[in-house]
């Protein structure tokens, strides 16, 4: 009898220390689809695959079973929450997850994150958030993404926003983020003031170059027709040096413009190029405000 008692004893002390194993409820799974970045991304696919992998991690860090699937084209370019609900259902998965970053390049480098979350059995089944990281990296950006992601997925009260639609920050109210179409259209206006800096720019460098031909020839002795005289290439140095260095100078100013973080009271630059000819020069005057 005693060793019966000894054998139950120790049955149900393995029994206790054992309380997980016996008891574990299966993980949720969860899968997350590409990270859509708009704007403007050097080495796009690289920092959608980190931004993607971020929030992978941060879903196992919470104890999901984060699935790597291989989504279609179409479920790819899921960036609303009637597709993020069919992608999740399509492949029977707890949670999906689809995330968008916009790069506007305004306001010293905002990014506009924005997260939609489906959830299996809930009601409603999906839900969203957006939130704005100003003046910051794409580090900084990916980083509070994911922890916009795991506010959405735990489906944490937000933050009360003031009622006149502005944001408010250590008592400052700010105005709301950029509408992502402006965003848009001032991304393409900055990347042709770029663009026509860097033409204008290789222009006046090719200028220039032919004017220092000019200036290294001038004095050469020239045979033409048995009669030998020395070259004057004083015209050809003022033409080319002076067309090169209005060409340059012109592109350096359009390329800063194109290149200079705006500032929401320095949006909506204005420039006009003129070309003032006069005997013996010629330049291009840049006018405008910026």
């Amino acid at each position: 009898m005693i060793t019966t008692r000894i054998a139950a004893a120790l049955l149900a002390l393995v029994a206790l220390t054992r309380p997980t194993t016996l008891f574990a409820q299966p993980a949720r799974s969860a899968i997350v689809l590409p990270v859509e970045l708009a704007g403007y991304w050097p080495k796009r696919s690289d920092w959608r695959r980190e931004y993607t992998l971020a929030l992978e991690d941060r879903l196992r860090t919470a104890r999901f079973a984060v699935r790597s699937e291989t989504f279609t084209q179409a479920e790819s370019e899921c960036h609303d929450a009637a597709c993020v609900s069919g992608v999740g259902m399509a492949h029977g998965a707890d949670i999906a997850v689809i995330a968008r970053a916009l790069n506007d390049e305004q306001r010293l480098t905002s990014y506009h994150l924005r997260v939609v979350v489906y959830e299996k059995g809930s009601t409603p089944p999906t839900r969203e958030r957006e939130k704005t990281c100003e003046n910051c990296t794409e580090t900084q950006a990916r980083d509070m993404l994911a922890t916009l992601m795991s506010a959405t997925v735990a489906n944490e009260p937000e933050a009360t926003a003031p009622h006149n639609g502005e944001s408010k920050h250590n008592g400052i109210l700010k105005p709301p983020p950029i509408d992502p179409k402006q965003a848009e259209n001032e991304r393409h206006r900055r990347w042709i003031f770029r663009g026509l800096g860097i033409g204008f720019g290789a222009v006046g460098l090719l200028g220039l170059a032919q004017g220092i031909v000019e200036v290294a020839h001038n004095g050469d002795t020239v045979v033409q027709n048995g009669v030998t005289y020395r070259r004057d290439t004083t015209k050809g140095q003022g033409l080319f040096l002076g067309l090169g260095s209005a060409f340059l100078a012109t592109g350096v100013a359009l390329a800063v413009i194109g290149w200079w973080p705006a500032t929401p009271a320095k949006q909506g630059a204005s420039v006009s190029i003129m070309p003032d000819v006069s005997p013996g020069n010629a330049r291009l005057v840049l006018q405008g405000t910026f």
